[in-house]
């Protein structure tokens, strides 16, 4: 299990513009974890609270000006669990 950082451009609600998130790539995400996943019909990332029950993934934000979302296990690429922020100076 490796940790990898990715530079954020916007990923709403938990990281902000211009901080980096540090991730452990194929970690097992245990429900409630702040995870970094992939929608991959329209290619976008989120960072979100992921609980995950009957196949079905739920992507849980800590603001509450975002609606939760909810989808198949097929329609969400996992990268990582999030183990970190660095704050932009």
């Amino acid at each position: 299990m490796g940790v990898m950082q990715m530079n954020v451009h916007s990923m709403e609600p938990l990281i902000n513009k211009g901080e980096s998130i540090h991730i452990e790539d194929k970690a097992k995400l245990d429900i409630g974890d702040i995870a970094l996943l992939q929608v991959i019909e329209t290619k976008e990332f989120k960072v979100r609270r992921y609980l995950e029950k009957d196949k079905e993934i739920t992507l849980k934000p800590e603001n509450s000006n975002y609606r939760k979302e909810i989808f198949k296990r097929d329609e969400i690429l996992i990268w990582g669990r999030v183990c970190g922020v660095t704050k932009k100076f």
